[in-house]
């Protein structure tokens, strides 16, 4: 059968035809974009010439003026904060005629700058309602624009809100905004046929966001967390949640704080002005600051900021919302000063967290709700109190348990050498291409790569039933290759589940009935634990012999102890069970890893066509764990060196390490493509995989650092199934 050709995809015609796909794919231009909206004027009021515009935000150092396309960053300056500084807060308008001209009938016509909606309008009465003009634009004439470009500036207030009233910030959308040059020949309003306009279309939003439901503040160890719902409306306009914290016994205490930048922004930051009214407001009032007439900003308040003679906003005020502010807070809460940032979350979060704080201090929250162009709206959330709690590691601690963080293996310290084992046998397992063909022409088989592709494909495989033609992986001039037959498989891929019960509370002297600390804080389980084995065969006496690596995850989680005032459990009077604490999680993780050589006898299968494949491995094991206490870090509790953790100045015994140990295994596969010769041929052609099938199996390990009482015992016996492959 003859082969298609391949397309080059170096060719010149392929990319020109990419490029033009790509550019007729391609977005329209972003709102800060000027829009080609010239119109009018005859052919040669600008001697054939437009006025092109382009938008021009302040430098980081606010000297100087950029070009700018980006839109988020054109929405975090046209927000509700710079609105409301008034002319405090201006960009530009990169203004000139493109292409250059020297010479035009309207050359010594005024270019006059407009800001708002619809101000190329016949009705002047309409145009002065609803849009300002900037009189000190400087643009001067046309025959100003033959040679020079004019940068003229516009304040966000006078962009976002031209009104009959003046401008303000009151806008309950987050629409366009357009900045007009108009050459406007007898003044007296714009005429199509006569006069020229063009307009400048920018992305602006002065709309705070909505504000969360139920929101409450609660203590947890070292931190206090904030929980709220989603709002009921746009919610998608949120961006981040950030909290302010501040001590209610000593405001001016901030350890711990400014951890965040601000992704909010308020008048405050843009020009020491409360002019925006943000505040911190009680929960459920904070919907009223918005919303146009009926309860939005007040309409009044740019009024009196009124539009001078040269259309600027008279100053700052403008916006001030109806619905009260919380006084008196500690602090810098009440100005939402970013030097007491304590925590923040994306905006699909349903809680916050301030962490770093002091046990048995109260502490004043602020919950701030932040949109995309980093308009905010603050919630009072209360008053919270860090307490402490008690996690595994220090209730394993106090129990007796004796093991230590670390992550040597015990008491020869090999667990480190066991992980440089792994990792070169993972190094030697590596995939090596073939690109050549063995004896008898068969083709070079992939390594863990074609495994990993099988276990996603098997299904369609089986339901294909045919083998292609060609392999994917072979290069398009080889000669196609029909089909392949049995070879010997070099490696083996097991991906497996099964009941884990880490063997912890083994160390204990328990009586009949009763729990040790790991049981206690989790329970009896079972706990679900994933592995994957790796193997690799190296000789082929009656079956498989080779080297076997075996990686595999084990997570639990609880939560942690209430204690009192002496740093007791809180037992419950009526079941005589520790209490435990809200929300205050505390994790146990198990990372089992074994490198070991594995005997598969295959001969049922090879030479009797009984799809059975008996196996077992020995090996040795190194189990990585972990526990964490409630605010996310590594557990940890105070040693001799290191009485006192709370002032940082020492590590305690960290609840991390590694135990060493071995473990023996022994199971059952069971060649499952047997069943279907279409489906085997498909896997063998297609995939490279020789056997797919079920593995069933019984693991004994023996992890305790070898006997060592100082590491954690986090062996068991138990079974996993699950499926393999052979390549």
């Amino acid at each position: 059968m003859p082969q298609l050709p391949r397309p080059d995809l170096r060719s010149p015609v392929l990319w020109s035809l990419a490029a033009a796909l790509a550019a007729l794919a391609a977005p329209g231009a972003p709102p800060a974009m000027a829009q080609d909206g010239g119109s009018g004027g005859g052919s040669n009021l600008l001697g054939g010439s437009k006025i092109a515009m382009r938008l021009e935000l302040p430098k980081d150092d606010g000297e100087d003026f950029q070009i700018e396309t980006n839109e988020q960053v054109i929405l975090d300056f046209m927000n509700l904060g710079n609105c409301s500084c008034g002319d405090a807060v201006k960009f530009q308008v990169e203004t000139k005629l493109d292409p250059t001209v020297s010479s035009a009938d309207g050359a010594s016509e005024p270019v006059d700058l407009w800001t708002g909606t619809g101000c190329a309008v016949k009705d002047t009465d309409q145009r002065d309602n609803q849009c300002i003009e900037i009189m000190d634009a400087g643009i001067g004439q046309v025959q100003d624009l033959f040679t020079t470009v004019k940068h003229p500036q516009v304040s966000v207030r006078n962009l976002v809100g031209p009104s009959s009233l003046g401008a303000a910030c009151n806008r309950s959308d987050d629409e366009d905004r357009l900045v007009y040059s108009i050459v406007d020949v007898s003044s007296d309003g714009f005429d199509e046929g006569t006069d020229y306009q063009n307009s400048l279309s920018i992305l602006t939003d002065t709309q705070p966001p909505p504000e969360p439901l139920g929101i409450s503040a609660r203590g947890s160890e070292g931190r206090v967390v904030v929980d709220f719902d989603p709002p009921d409306s746009r919610k998608d306009d949120i961006r981040f949640y950030q909290l302010l914290c501040a001590r209610v016994d000593d405001p001016t205490n901030k350890t711990g704080f400014g951890s965040h930048d601000p992704e909010y922004w308020t008048s405050q930051q843009a020009c020491g002005s409360d002019a925006d009214g943000v505040c911190p407001r009680a929960p459920g009032s904070a919907e009223r600051i918005v919303g146009g007439p009926d309860g939005g900003l007040d309409a009044g308040s740019g009024a009196d900021a009124g539009a001078g003679e040269d259309g600027g906003s008279g100053g700052g005020g403008g916006s001030a919302p109806d619905a009260p502010c919380v006084t008196g807070l500690p602090g810098g809460l009440d100005t939402l000063d970013p030097s007491y940032l304590c925590g923040q979350a994306e905006g699909t979060a349903s809680s916050v967290s301030a962490t770093g704080l002091e046990n048995g201090v109260a502490y004043h929250v602020v919950l701030l709700v932040i949109d995309e162009a980093r308009n905010v709206t603050a919630i009072d959330a209360g008053e919270a109190t860090p307490k402490p709690v008690k996690d595994f590691w220090e209730d394993y601690k106090d129990q007796g348990g004796q093991a230590r963080g670390g992550c040597s293996a015990g008491q020869a310290g090999l667990g480190g050498g066991l992980l440089i084992a792994c990792g070169l046998a993972l190094a030697v397992f590596r995939r090596r291409r073939r690109t050549g063909r063995g004896p008898g022409g068969r083709r070079g088989r992939g390594g863990p790569g074609a495994a990993a592709g099988g276990a996603l494909l098997l299904a369609l495989v089986l339901a294909h039933g045919q083998a292609a033609a060609q392999p994917w992986w072979e290069d398009y001039n080889e000669p196609v290759q029909t089909q392949v037959g049995p070879e010997q498989p070099h490696w083996g891929l097991e991906l497996k589940l099964g009941p884990y019960f880490p063997d912890v509370d083994s160390e204990f002297n328990l009586g009949s009935g009763e729990k040790g600390p790991f049981e206690t804080m989790y329970g009896d389980g079972p706990f679900l634990m994933s592995l994957v084995t790796l193997d690799r065969y190296l000789l082929h006496p009656l079956g498989q012999l080779g080297v076997s690596v075996t990686a595999g995850f084990m997570t639990r989680s609880a939560n942690a102890f209430e204690v009192d005032a002496d740093g007791n459990v809180v037992i419950n009077e009526e079941n005589g069970r520790p209490e435990r604490s809200v929300g205050d999680t505390t994790t146990f993780r198990l990372f089992p890893m074994s490198l070991g050589i594995v005997y598969r006898y295959t001969q049922l299968d090879d030479q009797f066509r009984i799809p059975v494949v008996p196996y077992g491995r020995l090996g040795l094991s190194y189990y990585y764990w972990w526990i964490t206490r409630p605010s996310g870090g590594v557990a940890e509790v105070p040693t001799d060196g290191c009485p006192d953790l709370e002032n940082g100045d020492c590590d305690g015994d960290k609840g991390r390490g590694g135990s060493l140990g071995w473990q023996a295994t022994g199971g059952l596969a069971i060649r499952a493509e047997r069943v279907d010769p279409q489906a085997e041929s498909a896997l063998r052609n297609e995939l490279g995989i020789e056997h797919a099938g079920l593995v069933f199996e019984l693991t004994y390990a023996k992890v305790d650092g070898f006997g060592s009482s100082h590491k954690l015992a986090v062996g068991d016996a138990t079974f996993f199934g699950g499926i393999n492959f052979e390549f």
